[in-house]
């Protein structure tokens, strides 16, 4: 125990030490306000965005010759369609993880347990990478008050985030996109891969339209060639 004690001292005392802990501290505090903000900014955008989409698609449409436009029309509806229904599927998802947090975290009795409910949700709005962030701000706070409870809170959120990556979500994404379970966890992998969480966020929405258009378009042209 006293070594212990000593070694926390010098730890402590060591200027260099306490000024990385300190940096380390403050470039993850500042990657969750950058995410937070983010966020809230595109929440915002889309805000106006779909308030503004119908005059902007008739716009569009108007540019397209007259002996296109219906099947133009008719794939770009159907697209954003897909769009809207995985927005839906990744809320639900959402709304399940920080239900699932908000009960684990009540029972754990950790601090704030509506709080790390609130940040699980923006968390799993992020595909991959966001669930665990959320999981692991859940799982610090407990280990302020409850060592054994944040183990515990580890091991469970650990075991939820299989399910959900591996079961819900394939599930919950197929039937709202109606793109096949194993194409959902690729294309979020891929575009994880590929562009971090912009490229997450976007994979999904991407197969969905990129199908639509082998459906509706290249199929077609294929039958009547």
């Amino acid at each position: 125990m006293h070594g212990l004690l000593d070694g926390v001292l010098a730890f402590v005392a060591d200027p260099d030490q306490v000024l990385a802990l300190a940096g380390g501290i403050l470039r993850i505090g500042t990657g969750i306000i950058d995410a937070v903000t983010g966020i809230i900014a595109v929440g915002i955008l889309t805000l106006y965005f779909s308030l503004t989409l119908p005059r902007i698609k008739t716009k569009a449409y108007a540019l397209i010759a007259r002996s296109r436009r219906a099947q133009v029309v008719a794939t770009v509806e159907e697209i954003l369609l897909s769009v809207g229904r995985y927005v839906a599927g990744q809320a639900v998802l959402a709304f399940a993880n920080a239900t699932f947090t908000f009960l684990l975290m009540s029972f754990l009795g950790s601090p704030a347990p509506l709080l790390l409910a609130v940040i699980a949700f923006i968390g799993a709005l992020i595909p991959i990478v966001g669930p665990l962030i959320g999981a692991s701000i859940a799982v610090l706070a407990t280990l302020s008050v409850n060592p054994v409870g944040a183990l515990v809170a580890a091991g469970i959120l650990l075991v939820y985030l299989q399910v959900e990556a591996y079961v819900l979500t394939p599930r919950v994404m197929a039937r709202a996109v109606a793109v096949p379970g194993v194409l959902v966890i690729v294309s979020a992998l891929a575009g994880a891969a590929l562009g971090g969480i912009l490229g997450a966020l976007v994979a999904v929405p991407a197969a969905a339209a990129a199908l639509v258009v082998i459906e509706r378009v290249v199929i077609p042209r294929q039958d009547r060639a």
